[in-house]
């Protein structure tokens, strides 16, 4: 800058210059917060390249330049945050955050062997970047074909210098083996020259075992030492004082403890002991909880009965939800009811705080939801708390019982747990669900009798006197008459690029394995080769939907196959098929296959959970078998002879009477009055 640039007659402007940068400072903080709160991915890359030009003005350019990489890792967008993070290193190379928010980006595109080449060179503060490393061991376990999965994440431990004996038990902590980490840290912690991580390693696997209350007293020994890191103080005091509680509602109880389990332990002495006499509840108020309103069964059927209940007014219902981040596509039914224009002061967002005790000693993420529900209840005073789902039914359940809701209403939206999540979240909901069904004041909704029998099967639990099936309603799509189901069918393969005349085998779902998108396909394979000209369309995305469009390429039917992605009101596009084929693993009670029958799609389906209590069965066919040859039989017997249009009409009227939305909202009254 030339010394006439600083004259005073331009002072004016230097210090306009100066407070345009303050402005832009104050503005781009703002910009992130409405970034976050509107999700305007458009205003987010206008930002990003606004830091990108002025970066040489700002003097800290680079924590913005960060700030953006942390945003895209936040809402997703994965390439944009790797793009960041790499320009950042190039400036400073051992940057932990910086490295650890490009171990995220590339764990979740997939670049597995990057990330770990990465590990193994970067700076020993990385290692404790256990958000970076948890998210990446998370990425490869859910990986499979890789063939690297946590062997490769251990093999670049070992070449770590130093302390690479700990790196590996600290890899194979954070990827959840924590009786591998033991085994390999007990002989290190009782070296000589055991470095003070190997100890607090060894605690810090030891409070995920089963043993873990064996150990208190060499907790109080850490927590006692200066060397102990304050993190892990904390959660070593918190292990302590959890064991004290424990201890003393066991003996209360005169009984011995059948073992110190966490969460289990903890969460069945609150469900059976804990009672609050002086709440005093909202007359008629009900709580709907839920975890979002993405784009799924369960949180379609929570949007229904919340706007059923409303329409009703015997109830004043409210709906809270976890998240509705329109990044995260958690406000997807909230959009496609208007249920945000229609009733906001009536659908909340939980906010979310610290987690004090009690709730300190759940795990952190179920920790804070409960507190966020217990804060929520105090302050709506619900007489009636309706949790959806399996893991919100827990956490729902804690902050309820709690604080003292007279109801508790739990409703998973699925057959037994164990076939949906892993083994150790499956026994803590089974011995949660043992322990609340022992309160006067829980009640279970079952989606389906088959999902009933399952559950009360799989918990051994006899009593039904506080068990209800409530099938899923909704409001179907209008009926058409002829005329106009034949001119809104034709449009909608127009739209789809499909000849009026061709045959088509429809799929709606989300692309996830339990839906088993791939034996949809093999079916769709074993199909044409007996049908060459049918054509296949598939409604829906989800993690699996490149891994099956790369499997219809491999099939050689990809000509045959649309896949046309997510879209909005699935249940009126239906009406372009001509059959509808579901091959999910498990189902309580699967809302497709109502909503086709109930526009006259006929249904071809494996007979799994609730299928064949929601299908007609003189219109549509539910396969004994589960495998491709049953299934694919039964699609062409139905190409060969579709049912007539009177059967249609009156499989139509059924399947609109039993499962509307009215039906349903009938039935939650009934149990919400008992």
């Amino acid at each position: 800058m030339s010394s006439e640039s600083l004259s005073p007659t331009n002072l004016e402007s230097v210090a306009d210059g100066l407070s345009v940068v303050k402005r832009f400072h104050d503005d781009y903080w703002h910009l992130v917060r409405s970034v976050e709160d509107s999700i305007n991915h458009q205003k987010f890359a206008q930002a990003d390249l606004v830091l990108c030009t002025l970066g040489p003005i700002l003097g800290s350019a680079y924590h913005f330049r960060q700030q953006s990489a942390r945003l895209a890792v936040a809402r997703g967008q994965w390439a944009a945050a790797a793009g960041i993070c790499e320009q950042l290193l190039q400036v400073n190379a051992d940057d932990p955050i910086t490295v650890g928010l490009l171990l995220s980006a590339w764990a979740e595109m997939g670049e597995f062997q990057k990330a770990l080449a990465r590990v193994a060179s970067g700076p020993p503060q990385l290692l404790t970047a256990d958000w970076a490393l948890e998210r990446l061991f998370a990425a490869l376990n859910s990986q499979d074909k890789t063939g690297l999965e946590l062997a490769a994440a251990l093999r670049c431990a070992a070449q770590l210098p130093g302390r690479g004996k700990l790196w590996t038990a600290r890899m194979r902590r954070l990827a959840g083996d924590y009786a591998e980490a033991e085994k390999l840290l007990v002989p290190l912690a009782r070296s000589r020259a055991a470095p003070p991580e190997a100890h607090h390693e060894l605690a810090l696997a030891r409070l995920h075992l089963p043993t873990w209350h064996q150990h208190i007293d060499d907790y109080k020994a850490m927590i006692a030492a200066p060397e102990t890191p304050p993190a892990i103080t904390a959660q070593l005091q918190r292990a302590v004082s959890l064991h004290g509680i424990l201890s003393s509602a066991y003996r209360r109880g005169g009984r011995c403890a059948p073992d110190f389990r966490l969460p289990d332990s903890f969460l069945e002495v609150v469900f059976e002991t804990a009672r609050n006499p002086m709440y005093a509840p909202e007359e008629a108020r009900v709580a709907l909880v839920g975890a979002t309103m993405a784009a799924g069964g369960a949180e379609r059927v929570l949007g229904s009965a919340f706007v059923g209940l409303r329409s009703s007014g015997t109830f004043n219902a409210e709906m809270w939800l976890y998240s509705r981040d329109a990044a995260l596509n958690h406000d997807f039914f909230l959009r496609e009811m208007d249920i945000d224009r229609q009733h906001p002061e009536s659908c909340l967002e939980l906010r979310f705080d610290a987690a004090p005790e009690p709730f300190a000693f759940l795990p952190p993420g179920p920790a804070h939801n409960a507190r966020a529900v217990h804060a929520m209840i105090l302050q709506r005073r619900p007489a009636v708390l309706h949790a959806w789902q399996d893991t919100t039914n827990l956490e729902c359940a804690f902050a309820g019982v709690l604080a003292g809701v007279p109801k508790i209403i739990l409703h998973p939206h699925n057959m037994r747990p164990e076939l949906v999540h892993k083994a150790p979240i499956a026994a803590s909901l089974r011995r949660g669900y043992l322990a609340l069904l022992q309160r006067d004041d829980v009640h279970m909704v079952f989606v389906s009798e088959a999902s009933e029998r399952d559950y009360l099967d799989w918990l051994g639990h006899s009593d039904r006197s506080r068990c209800h099936v409530v099938y899923n309603g909704f409001e179907l799509p209008r009926k058409l008459s002829p005329e106009a189901r034949r001119r809104a069918r034709r449009e909608l393969r127009r739209e789809l690029g499909i000849a009026e005349a061709a045959t088509v085998v429809g799929g709606v779902f989300r692309f996830h394995k339990v839906k088993r998108p791939k034996l949809w396909l093999d079916t769709a394979r074993a199909v044409l080769r007996q049908r060459p000209n049918v054509v296949f369309v598939i409604f829906g995305d989800g993690p699996e939907f490149e891994d099956a469009r790369k499997h219809a390429e491999k099939l050689g039917i990809s000509r045959n196959v649309k896949f046309a992605g997510r879209v909005t009101a699935a249940d009126e596009k239906i009406i372009a098929f001509d059959l509808l084929l579901h091959t999910s693993e498990t189902e309580g009670l699967p809302t497709v296959l109502i909503e086709a029958q109930a526009v006259g799609v006929p249904v071809v389906a494996f007979g799994t959970g609730g299928v064949a209590e929601c299908v007609h069965p003189d219109f549509s066919i539910v396969c004994k078998g589960d495998g491709v040859e049953e299934i694919s039989a039964a699609v062409l017997k139905m190409m060969k002879h579709p049912p007539e249009p009177k059967i249609a009409a009156a499989a139509s009227r059924d399947i609109r009477r039993r499962f509307s939305r009215e039906t349903m909202v009938a039935r939650l009254e009934d149990i919400y009055r008992l």
